[in-house]
């Protein structure tokens, strides 16, 4: 049969708005409003309604003439895809030069290349799990992440419609059934995945983990191919069957937190079935959700919806309250003007003329395709060049990448080099502030040979206090459910790493507002009880320790100054958390500790070295963000004062031993 008699796909305009109504929770969720908390889940809907539209062209074309062009169909999606995205990749210098905090401007060239690629999603994983790239502004390109799994979706998936076609001799079942088991293995892979230590960032941005949600709609397509629901009945419970599921996915956009464990044993894939149900509710031939999709806004904002997905999240870097003054609704009410208007031209005059092949037509996509490549390449290289951090006597830059390799490598591999004799096993613990300093601290041990590189445990987002709900920048959270295990973690820690000395940092959660269960009002440091609370999770920390035979060394911590996440800017008015009282507090409760547990814990005064130094404790060299090490100031810190102290106290607690110990 010729393309001319193929089946023609019924245009549905209830899934164009279904794309605008995810699409707009995901800007709501970027914005961000503590009502869109599960916003992030939209982009499981973007992934089934894809897999489920490429399904059923394969199949439309497969039925007409028994075959895949797989090269026209990458070149249509490239054609689709590639220039919007260039246009975005290559407004990143813009950004670089008027707009990016240096920490953004730091790692923006290497952001961009890898989205220009899309290999954004594991570039963010890696670059993340290294811990020396974690405490800075967001990526003005991060959202590149869902976009490069859906491109190589787009390369592989082609490539597996046409085995399991020829496989199956052309039946749909067969390849039915190979979509289903691997979308399954998926779901089975990403469960132990979580249940055996990985990171919620790597079943989060995995291609292998989030591949079951768009293979779901793979298998959906297969289903209702060439299917009619002619029964009246049938037809209510899926139109009735729809309204529940977008009730049920309004309800989980609103309140699921992004580390909800759930969500990465299996969860993401369970939750596919709701936008599963929406669909097969948006193609009947009416219903309340076809009716509630199909509105000309909803609509309008599914058409430029790839456009508006690329450039909101530089618009909303750019357009911040620092910069514009307004207030949270006028604020996202601008964005939307900003970020809807550009999508709007370039989905008219510039997306829709390549794609349908008025422009670029002939030769000129081969010639203008990597001479666009290499000036985004150029342009953010030069964009994004900087000078050394300025530290007259040690310049660190030239370290960054061989620590943060050797993190990788611990991480990846565990502990090297032989378990005994003298040299140092330092084992660092604590909040994000921990794992910043161990990039430096194990560096230093490794290079000098002075001690055994241990990776340690840092808790990202967690408080000593792990009851309650605090506040943060004036909105009230929740502990992250990974927070509450440090009893059984820590100890299988410091047995795999035979730790000697435990290193410990806390204190930017600590300086919180904070309601206690079966409280009504909020406390803070310098509460009696609230610092009563406080005392005792510390010294049930340090008690922990030592029931495993570890002395401790608690750090101090310098003054804490929260700052506006996109900007890097603090705010006129200061959050109560950057209140030098409440980290004063947090330290003199440290001090306390020696005296709780004399001649096993040494406090170490990072606050007090920072203050004597030209920079003051909140010297932008070491602390950019005015909370955490940059990677510079770590290997810094650690070069010049951290490392050799730590080893002084190590052999004080080595001298402290009795004979024959």
């Amino acid at each position: 049969m010729s393309r001319e008699g193929m089946r023609q796909l019924r245009f549905e305009p209830a899934l164009e708005g279904m794309r605008g109504f995810g699409l707009l929770w995901m800007l709501w969720f970027h914005s961000p409003f503590e009502w869109a908390l599960g916003g992030f889940l939209a982009i499981a809907n973007f992934f089934t309604l894809s897999g489920y539209l490429i399904t059923c062209l394969f199949l439309r074309e497969f039925e007409g003439t028994g075959r895949i062009d797989l090269k026209s169909f990458w070149f249509r999606r490239f054609r689709r895809l590639m220039p919007a995205a260039l246009v975005t990749l290559a407004g990143m210098s813009i950004f670089a030069l008027y707009v990016a905090t240096p920490e953004q401007k730091a790692r923006l060239s290497d952001d961009v290349t890898w989205a220009l690629f899309y290999g954004a999603n594991w570039h963010f994983y890696f670059s993340d799990a290294a811990y020396t790239r974690l405490f800075t502004a967001p990526s003005p390109v991060h959202h590149f992440w869902s976009l490069a799994i859906e491109e190589q979706f787009y390369f592989f998936y082609p490539l597996l419609v046409v085995f399991g076609l020829r496989v199956g001799s052309g039946s749909r079942y067969v390849l039915g059934g190979i979509l289903g088991g691997l979308a399954l293995a998926s779901v089975a892979w990403s469960a132990w995945l979580s249940l055996h230590g990985a990171t919620i960032d790597r079943v989060y941005y995995g291609s292998d983990t989030r591949a079951s949600e768009l293979l779901v709609g793979g298998v959906l397509a297969i289903f209702l191919y060439g299917r009619e629901f002619t029964s009246p009945l049938v037809r209510r419970l899926i139109a009735w069957g729809g309204v529940f599921a977008t009730i049920a996915m309004i309800v989980l956009w609103g309140t699921v937190h992004l580390e909800s464990a759930w969500l990465y044993k299996g969860g993401l894939a369970a939750y596919t079935a709701l936008p599963a149900l929406v669909i097969v509710a948006c193609i009947l031939p009416s219903g309340p959700v076809r009716s509630f999709m199909s509105i000309g806004v909803m609509r309008w904002i599914g058409r430029i919806s790839y456009g508006a997905y690329l450039f909101h999240w530089p618009i909303f870097l750019w357009l911040t309250p620092d910069r514009t003054g307004l207030g949270a609704f006028a604020l996202f009410a601008l964005r939307m003007v900003v970020t809807f208007g550009l999508a709007d031209l370039s989905y008219r005059y510039f997306e829709s003329p390549i794609r349908s092949g008025r422009w670029l037509t002939g030769w000129r996509p081969w010639l203008l395709t990597p001479a666009a490549f290499a000036a985004v390449v150029l342009a953010i290289a030069a964009a994004t060049a900087r000078p050394s951090v300025s530290f007259a006597d040690y310049d660190p830059v030239g370290d960054v990448s061989a620590a943060s390799d050797l993190i990788l490598r611990l991480r990846d591999d565990g502990p090297r080099g032989a378990d005994e004799g003298p040299l140092a096993r330092v084992g660092v613990y604590g909040d994000s502030t921990a794992a910043a300093v161990n990039v430096g601290l194990q560096y230093w041990l490794d290079k000098n040979g002075t001690g055994r590189p241990r990776l340690g445990t840092s808790e990202l987002g967690c408080a000593l206090l792990t009851t309650g709900e605090y506040r943060y920048q004036g909105r009230n959270l929740k502990n992250p459910d990974h927070c509450a295990v440090r009893s059984e973690e820590w100890p299988k820690t410091l047995a795999r790493d035979q730790t000697d000395v435990a290193v410990v940092s806390y204190g930017p959660w600590e300086v919180c507002d904070r309601r206690f269960p079966g409280e009504p009002e909020w406390r803070h440091l310098g509460d009696p009880v609230f610092d009563e609370h406080l005392r005792s999770a510390m010294l049930e920390a340090v008690d922990l320790f030592l029931d495993n035979g570890v002395p401790v060394v608690w750090m101090t911590h310098p003054l804490v100054e929260v700052r506006n996440p996109e900007t890097g800017v603090a705010p006129e008015t200061p959050y109560p958390e950057s209140d030098p009282a409440r980290i004063a507090r947090y330290n003199e409760l440290v001090f306390e500790l020696e005296a709780a547990r004399p001649g096993k814990v040494r406090v170490l005064d990072f606050a007090g070295y920072l203050r004597g130094r030209e920079g003051g404790e909140l010297d932008s060299r070491y602390r950019p963000d005015g909370t955490h090490l940059s990677a510079e100031g770590t290997l810094k810190l650690a070069h010049d004062w951290l490392e050799p102290e730590i080893l002084r106290i190590h052999a004080d607690f080595v001298a402290a031993e009795p004979a024959g110990s």
